[in-house]
């Protein structure tokens, strides 16, 4: 239990580290983080398609996406998570997460890990 505590307050600091602009646009954070489709192997390819790096910005060492629908994820908000502090908030249900980590001799490579996690949203 403590490590999915641990891995779920991981998981909303690297879901905030975006620009305060970007953490407060819904449309951002749908199209960086969540993908109901999402496989660990297609890391590389979803990573590309959503332009999460851009060009001439160094490769994101971490990403992770919340495998749900849009619907699921704005619910922890709106009625099925529970209030945290402030306006993050848990989720009472776990989700299955795919976290994209790059690779140390390639950082523009990832490799997917799938892990069924709570989710803190802010």
């Amino acid at each position: 239990m403590m490590e999915i505590r641990v891995f779920s307050l991981v998981l909303l600091l690297v879901l905030s580290a975006a620009l305060p602009a970007e953490a407060q646009n819904w449309d951002a954070f749908l199209k960086k983080h969540i993908n109901e489709n999402m496989r660990a192997k297609d890391c590389n390819k979803v990573i590309k398609v959503m332009e999460i790096n851009k060009p001439g910005n160094p490769c994101k060492s971490l990403n992770s996406i919340i495998k749900a629908k849009e619907t699921e994820v704005k619910a922890v908000c709106n009625g099925t998570g529970k209030l945290v502090i402030g306006n993050r908030y848990e989720s009472i249900e776990s989700f299955n997460v795919i976290t994209c980590i790059s690779g140390t001799k390639n950082p523009c490579q990832y490799e997917g890990r799938e892990s069924r996690l709570h989710i803190i949203l802010a």
